[in-house]
């Protein structure tokens, strides 16, 4: 089997490479957002990570998994109308 050959020059360059544009994307912030916008990207994204709780968690499994629902039964449209009602009540 060949093997491919790599000098040692250029695998430096490309490991250098690689380094300075690892700490460019991260001293310019959040990845598709402007750097004015970041600030308030991050909140926003905490906001959404504090709303799971587990006791409401729990809550949607049980009911989800109360019966079988295999795709077309009727347990499977009771699962999707709870899941689209869960939704319609979020908003």
């Amino acid at each position: 089997m060949k093997r491919a050959f790599i000098p040692n020059g250029l695998a430096v360059v490309a490991t250098t490479l690689l380094v300075v544009s690892l700490g460019r994307s991260q001293e310019q912030g959040l990845r598709g957002f402007p750097r004015q916008q970041v600030a308030a990207q991050q909140q926003l994204e905490e906001r959404f990570r504090a709303i799971p709780r587990p006791e409401n968690l729990r809550e949607y499994m049980r009911v989800i998994t109360e019966e079988p629902h295999a795709a077309g039964t009727p347990g499977s449209r009771k699962v999707a109308e709870y899941i689209l009602a869960q939704f319609q009540s979020w908003g």
